[in-house]
């Protein structure tokens, strides 16, 4: 995933600024992890410490996803990222990893001070992978509830 490196206080955006290698993964805003994205994530390290030279050995068996059907995702457009434009509670109605269109609906955004209102529709910006959504039911305002990567061409390149 391609992302955005200019917040203030984050570690991967200090320490690109000094020129020094980052690899993350998100595991839980929600204050929860899950097992298979933990493996996931020590996979994606393993290989990419084994095919940088990093490390020596043979890389491990991909337990996860095919190559083939691994999709290169960009979120640095601001674009990528829906904003709660207030507090609710989030109703999903697709699940990450599904690829949507532009203007799919992909949640509905409860205001249980206006108990009257259907809630406010959460629509795909673009084409592309949903990355992520908020793991809590309950979002604050100004939190991402969800964001859709922009698809992107793997490069030949080894260093890319």
């Amino acid at each position: 995933m391609v992302y955005q490196d200019e917040t203030p206080g984050l570690l991967c955006s200090t320490a690109e600024k000094l020129g020094k290698i980052t690899v993350g993964k998100e595991l839980g805003f929600g204050a929860a992890v899950n097992r298979r994205r933990v493996a996931m994530a020590r996979q994606g390290i393993l290989w990419g410490c084994l095919k940088s030279g990093q490390l020596n050995g043979a890389l491990p068996t991909n337990e996860h996803v095919d190559y083939q059907q691994q999709i290169k995702a960009d979120t640095s457009d601001p674009l990528c990222s829906i904003i709660a434009p207030f507090n609710g509670i989030f109703e999903p109605t697709v699940d990450v990893d599904v690829s949507v269109e532009q203007g799919d609906l992909l949640g509905l955004l409860h205001d249980f001070d206006r108990v009257d209102d259907a809630g406010w529709e959460i629509r795909a910006p673009h084409d592309g992978p949903v990355i992520m959504q908020a793991w809590e039911a309950a979002v604050e305002q100004g939190q991402i509830i969800t964001q859709v990567g922009q698809p992107q061409a793997w490069s030949t390149d080894s260093s890319a």
